[in-house]
């Protein structure tokens, strides 16, 4: 039981990691350009880029040892990093309607834990 909460938390980790990455690649935006040295120079979007990668390795990880049914739904944490942080760090606006889907979001996770 332990081991499989250990897991969850890998999970919610790698989320955290990919919403990271997510924030990088709207910040690396801004200067994108479609050229193969222009990508190089641009350092946000190559911290994106690992910062996925390194998210899709923990999770084929995990999908060893949970089932799918598990690991999968936990994902959607996702939103509610990238809420979180464009609204801290981007200065973005979130709307009420959004904080309830995040909120329903966080009560799916939790039945899904229980």
């Amino acid at each position: 039981m332990a081991y499989t909460f250990f897991l969850i938390g890998v999970v919610v980790l790698a989320t955290l990691i990919s919403a990271t990455g997510m924030f990088f690649l709207k910040r690396s935006a801004a200067t994108f350009k479609l050229h193969p040295i222009a990508i190089i120079k641009n350092w946000q979007f190559l911290v994106a880029g690992i910062l996925y990668a390194t998210s899709l390795a923990i999770y084929v990880i995990v999908l060893r040892y949970l089932p799918v049914s598990v690991a999968y739904p936990l994902t959607s944490m996702n939103y509610i990093w990238a809420a979180g942080l464009s609204t801290r760090y981007l200065g973005e606006k979130v709307d009420v309607w959004r904080w309830i889907g995040i909120a329903l979001i966080i009560v799916g996770i939790i039945l899904l834990a229980i």
